[in-house]
């Protein structure tokens, strides 16, 4: 886990606040360490109040219809997770879109005028 979370940082940087649930590898020396290494607030859910994390399951929910799909179908999940990324959601950004600030360019066609910024 820690692993991954500094290969993330060091793309794009240390975050202020981490948000999990209360999961064992979230709650071992070695994470409670390296939150206070790096200077993260830890915020866990409630575990009583499963409503509290449920943006969080269903982005769980969606991630494994897209891998269960591209195993069945032989396809790249690169680029079903590159698609997904860059589809608008609830405010009408791209969850890529946002992080990036741009409109990025995937394998389905789209005017080239899109792309760019506004």
């Amino acid at each position: 886990m820690i692993s991954a979370l500094k290969q993330i940082f060091r793309t794009h940087g240390i975050p202020r606040r981490l948000h999990s649930d209360n999961g064992p590898p979230f709650d071992i020396k070695q994470f409670v360490h390296f939150t206070k290494t790096y200077d993260i607030e830890h915020i866990t859910s409630s575990p009583k109040h499963p409503k509290s994390n449920e943006m969080v399951e269903r982005a769980i929910g969606t991630m494994q219809a897209i891998v269960y799909k591209v195993n069945t179908d032989g396809g790249d999940l690169n680029l079903a997770m590159l698609e997904y990324n860059t589809t608008p959601k609830f405010n009408l950004l791209s969850p890529a879109g946002t992080l990036m600030g741009r409109v990025l360019r995937t394998v389905l066609q789209t005017k080239y005028s899109l792309l760019k910024p506004k």
